[in-house]
């Protein structure tokens, strides 16, 4: 008997309990149904531009030991689980980290009011996040007989770069000027930290570098 509950317990990450949640190490609800809305038909074929990946890929949750397989959607802002044929979300809670097997790491934080998942891209004192974008647009009719008109579609759309901390997430700014201010009294070293290793403020793995250093001051 033993055996068959280990082997069980492999198999499924999750188990699922009688009101349709799941329950990681028979405590914690982590997971929701999502809700069965149907989809325009006109939209199926696009679907996939709502994801990071389509497929389900190997993560962990927080400090769970057990690996399960979550997708980001984007769009909708939800890592994904499926069983059969229902798809759940995992619950978002401040905090909560999903790590993926390639090393990328998703953090929910609060922002406006609401939580939200951000790549993160550095972790210390200061986190430096990123928040990606998918957005729809719909179907537009043309205007006339020379106009093709466009099909609805979600494309993705610049990421947006955050510094985080424990209370909150506040958006780096776009501007040179307002850039450096942002760092308060640390702007002059950050300044000539950028200069001196000809790193732009505008580029991710730039970014990081900044972010890293500005962690030790």
């Amino acid at each position: 008997m033993r055996q068959l509950i280990l082997i069980f317990l492999a198999t499924f990450t999750f188990s699922i309990t009688s009101n349709a949640q799941f329950n990681v190490n028979g405590n914690e609800t982590i997971l929701t149904p999502k809700e069965d809305v149907a989809v325009p038909i006109s939209l199926k074929g696009i679907q996939f531009k709502k994801y990071l990946s389509q497929d389900y890929k190997p993560a962990f949750v927080d400090e769970i030991k057990e690996q399960t397989y979550l997708r980001y959607n984007i769009f909708d802002d939800e890592m994904e689980y499926v069983k059969g044929n229902q798809i759940y979300y995992l619950k978002k809670e401040i905090g909560r980290t999903v790590r993926f097997a390639d090393n990328t790491t998703y953090k929910v934080y609060q922002k406006s009011g609401s939580l939200k998942y951000f790549l993160v891209n550095v972790e210390g004192k200061n986190d430096l996040v990123t928040n990606q974008i998918v957005k729809f647009y719909p179907k537009e009719e043309p205007l006339s007989g020379y106009d093709r008109g466009k099909s609805a579609d979600y494309k993705r759309k610049n990421d947006e770069f955050y510094i985080a901390t424990k209370s909150r997430v506040v958006q780096l700014p776009t501007n040179k000027k307002s850039f450096y201010k942002f760092f308060g009294p640390k702007a002059p070293q950050i300044k000539s930290y950028l200069k001196k290793n000809r790193l732009s403020y505008k580029k991710i793995e730039d970014l990081e570098k900044v972010i890293t250093y500005y962690n030790t001051l």
